[in-house]
């Protein structure tokens, strides 16, 4: 699957240790750029419980297929 330059942009500023990033901390990158990338199966999406804080209460890790594929 094609990816944007904002998309591979996205998945270089993330960690292949395998732990839960929010938006804020991947970098430059909108939170739709993200969902995007969980909907082509790259990134996996959960949300943190309590007051949805955009940048924050959003997170998101690198898929297994996706860390196997890179390596």
């Amino acid at each position: 699957m094609l990816l944007t330059i904002y998309e591979e942009k996205a998945l270089e500023s993330f960690s292949t240790e395998n732990r839960w990033q929010s938006v804020s901390e991947v970098g430059n990158c909108r939170l739709s750029t993200l969902n995007k990338l969980v909907d082509k199966g790259y990134l996996e999406r959960i949300r943190r419980p309590g007051p949805y804080v955009p940048n924050e209460s959003i997170l998101f890790r690198l898929r297994e297929e996706a860390i196997s594929a890179s390596a």
